[in-house]
């Protein structure tokens, strides 16, 4: 199925969910779009992610899709948006990384050192347990640096929900976490317990 550029039946199709104008799309502009979005990131692997991000997405929402005049121009311009957005997302986890190295100390004693690596399978195993969507809220913003806005827009919810699911992983994690997070106080700041 060759996808002209006034091509709208591949466009209703794919609205419709045929695969095949999905697959037809892809195959089309995946290449010429990975290129267009290493010149924004500059890195490979990056510019793929968002490729493949922004056809996940048009899939995804494929039900509620305006066909634009221009397919190519409105491809290319999701891309963009996707490439902004990872961009801030590393420029954010390089942030929170830089923040989280310094809340911990240089060189750990053995004590603390042994302490982490007790603790930190509990941690872990704590916020696996949350509600699914607690998880990942908490995980966007406490480990993706995400704020809330960004979030809410992400999931397509109200930054009201993220509050309030943020709100319900930090009280369970609190109360989850008490016992151990008192062994190496300086993790409270980081996880806002």
């Amino acid at each position: 199925m060759e996808l002209k550029e006034n091509d709208q039946q591949t466009l209703l199709s794919l609205k419709n969910g045929n695969r095949d104008a999905f697959d037809t799309l892809f195959r089309k502009y995946y290449q010429s779009l990975c290129r267009f979005a290493f010149n924004f990131l500059n890195d490979e692997s990056l510019a793929e992610e968002a490729v493949q991000n922004t056809f996940m997405y048009l899939w995804e929402k494929r039900k509620n899709y305006q066909i634009p005049k221009s397919f190519k121009a409105y491809i290319h311009r999701s891309v963009y948006n996707e490439c902004l957005r990872i961009r801030k997302w590393e420029k954010k986890t390089s942030e929170v990384e830089s923040t989280y190295a310094l809340l911990l100390p240089e060189e750990w004693t053995d004590n603390e050192q042994e302490q982490w690596n007790k603790i930190k399978p509990i941690i872990n195993k704590a916020i696996n347990q949350l509600p699914q969507k607690c998880r990942d809220i908490f995980l966007m913003r406490r480990q993706e640096g995400l704020s809330n806005q960004e979030i809410a827009n992400y999931l397509n919810i109200s930054i009201k929900t993220v509050e309030n699911q943020m709100s319900i992983a930090l009280k369970k994690l609190r109360n989850d976490l008490a016992h151990v997070l008192k062994q190496l106080p300086i993790l409270l700041a980081f996880f806002n317990l």
